[in-house]
């Protein structure tokens, strides 16, 4: 229940463990959390442009050795789009770098998951100059989708 992790439970996240009780847990962990990922994952699905492209992408983080990573899913034919970030918090991290097929480039931005951790959003302070179904990719709006194993287990640990 202590989200925040400061050694003491406060009001608000009493309130949020049993809305999270009653409403279903979104996921175990946040950006300061090295078992995302491990063993199940949220599956996030949401837009890259909020004015242009078809159907909303799948997106997925982890967290290895205090770094966060985003990979969103642009399609069959197209690379992943992944995105690094370092927590400054639970839930907000600043972006330090992406990559898109070969291509990996040093950028900043936000990287951020709602109070209840049912939304993720990457917002890149500047044009990363890339396309996704003919559309630029702007900012990343996703909400929690489902929750799937990820095959990992307690060997793999």
């Amino acid at each position: 229940m202590d989200g925040n992790r400061d050694g003491s439970v406060s009001i608000g996240e009493l309130i949020a463990a049993v809305s999270s009780a009653l409403d279903g847990c979104p996921c175990p962990f946040d950006f300061l959390d090295d078992r995302a990922g491990q063993e199940q994952a949220c599956v996030f699905t949401g837009r890259w442009n909020a004015g242009c492209g078809g159907s909303d992408l799948p997106a997925t983080f982890s967290v290895l050795d205090g770094l966060v990573g985003v990979a969103i899913v642009t399609g069959q034919d197209s690379p992943t789009l992944s995105f690094f970030a370092e927590p400054n918090a639970a839930r907000e991290a600043e972006l330090v770098g992406f990559t898109f097929g070969d291509d990996a480039e040093q950028i900043t931005g936000a990287l951020s998951l709602s109070e209840d951790g049912r939304a993720l959003t990457v917002a890149p302070a500047v044009d990363i100059a890339v396309a996704i179904d003919e559309c630029a990719f702007e900012t990343y709006e996703g909400e929690i989708a489902q929750i799937v194993p990820t095959g990992a287990g307690e060997a793999d640990r």
